[in-house]
């Protein structure tokens, strides 16, 4: 998924309460497999309590987008951050329970 696809598919996000950080924070995140990117720099703050569709062609990146959020893939760079702390410092319990 290209920065250009992604701008044009999020949607207007109002700001979080003051006591919540957002659900999802990504910072120029990228995933590349045998040096190939599969999802090019990424920035988004997905918020808490909302639903976010997310929409796009074959091939563009959805998919490798979701496996990053559940922790099934790692980040090849860029920081992913979820509720407020980077992903990797959630140990699997810990984050089961708090995505679940």
């Amino acid at each position: 998924m290209t920065s250009s696809e992604l701008s044009t598919a999020t949607l207007p996000m109002a700001a979080a309460p003051a006591d919540k950080a957002p659900l999802f924070v990504l910072g120029d995140v990228r995933f590349s497999l045998a040096g190939i990117d599969l999802l090019k720099s990424t920035s988004l703050i997905l918020p808490v309590g909302k639903i976010i569709g997310l929409v796009g062609h074959n091939g563009s990146g959805k998919s490798t987008l979701l496996k990053l959020l559940a922790r099934q893939l790692p980040v090849s760079s860029g920081t992913l951050r979820f509720s407020g702390r980077p992903i990797g410092n959630w140990s699997s319990r810990a984050f089961a329970r708090k995505v679940g």
